[in-house]
């Protein structure tokens, strides 16, 4: 079990660094609603942090990379590497570290958290959420 200490880090680093987000639309073609839960960390350099916020929601989430950007004139700028978690890994890693995020990082996973609710309560009675 991860201690409240790594939760708390966890939280600020994501404070600092992350971001939650709900892309959806509760009328696709086929009639049922889809949406995407995600969050996600952007790191330059070294996947290190985010491997340790990684350990600090259980394991949850994939980090991708490394990445080669690249500036306009086609020089290498820099590597970076993406912590990224969708679905139920986003519910639950939020989850964890929710208790310790400031106001405004945790309006923005509440407002993203309503807004999946939302989407899936739009469905006729005995139809399900799908979640991509």
């Amino acid at each position: 079990m991860t201690s409240d200490i790594e939760r708390a880090w966890a939280a600020g680093f994501f404070d600092g660094e992350g971001n939650i987000s709900f892309q959806g639309n509760a009328k696709q073609l086929s009639g049922t609603p889809h949406g995407r839960l995600t969050v996600q960390i952007t790191q330059h350099y070294s996947p290190e942090a985010l491997e340790r916020f990684q350990a600090a929601v259980g394991g949850i989430g994939r980090i991708y990379g490394p990445y080669h950007h690249k500036d306009g004139r086609g020089g290498e700028k820099s590597v970076y590497w993406k912590y990224v978690a969708s679905h139920r890994g986003a519910f639950e890693a939020i989850a964890v570290i929710f208790p310790f995020l400031c106001s405004v990082k945790a309006d923005q996973a509440h407002d993203a958290l309503w807004k999946a609710e939302a989407c899936r309560r739009t469905l006729p009675q005995g139809r399900h959420f799908v979640i991509r």
